[in-house]
C-alpha cells in the first residue's frame, strides 16, 4: 500500500516538471528576440546597400521556429532580424532583411501573435543595385504603415504610394 502511495505520487507529479520543463525549453527557444534592439514609433526604414549591412544571421532553427519560409520562399537566404517594434499589447513585430540575390536587400516587416504564428507581413523596405530602377522605403507609425516604392525603369521616375492599417489583432490591411 505504502509502495503504490509513493508510486501515484510521484507519478502525478513528473507530468507537471515535464509540462515545465517543456514551457521553458520553449521559451529559451525564442529568447535571443529579448536581445534585440526595440525601436521607438515612428520609425522610417529606408534599409539599403548604403546604410545597412547584416552583422549576424538566423540560424536555420530561428528561422524554422518563426516559420519564415511562408512568407521568405528561398530557403537558402540567409535572414538577419533588424529591430522590434512595440506597435500593441496584443502581438509582437519583428523586421527583418535578407539579400535574394547579391544585387538585392528585401527588408520584411512581420507580426506574430503572442504564440510566434504569423498574422501578417509586409515588405517595407527593398533596394537593388543592378541597375538601381527598384527602392522602397516606409514610414511606421502606431497603426499605420505607408509604403513608398520608386522605379526609375522608365525615362520619367514613378513613385507608388501605398497606405495600410495596422488593427489591433495584427493585420495590416490597405487603407482606402
Amino acid at each position: 500500500m505504502l509502495f503504490s502511495s509513493i508510486l501515484i505520487s510521484c507519478g502525478n507529479s513528473n507530468p507537471q516538471k515535464n509540462s515545465n520543463t517543456q514551457d521553458s525549453v520553449e521559451k529559451d527557444e525564442f529568447s535571443f528576440i529579448e536581445k534585440i534592439k526595440i525601436k521607438e514609433l515612428p520609425i522610417i526604414d529606408s534599409t539599403n546597400f548604403d546604410n545597412y549591412e547584416a552583422k549576424s544571421f538566423l540560424s536555420k532553427n530561428q528561422i524554422e521556429i518563426l516559420n519564415l519560409s511562408k512568407i521568405i520562399p528561398d530557403n537558402n537566404v540567409e535572414i538577419a532580424l533588424n529591430y522590434q517594434i512595440k506597435i500593441s499589447e496584443n502581438f509582437k513585430t519583428l523586421v527583418f532583411s535578407f539579400y535574394p540575390s547579391e544585387n538585392e536587400i528585401t527588408t520584411i516587416l512581420v507580426n506574430y501573435d503572442k504564440d510566434y504564428k504569423i498574422i501578417d507581413s509586409r515588405i517595407i523596405a527593398y533596394d537593388e543595385i543592378a541597375e538601381s530602377w527598384l527602392r522602397t522605403t516606409s514610414k511606421i507609425e502606431k497603426n499605420n504603415l505607408k509604403i513608398i516604392e520608386n522605379n526609375c525603369s522608365s525615362e520619367q521616375d514613378i513613385e507608388t504610394i501605398s497606405n495600410y492599417v495596422i488593427n489591433e489583432t495584427g493585420e495590416i490591411k490597405a487603407s482606402h
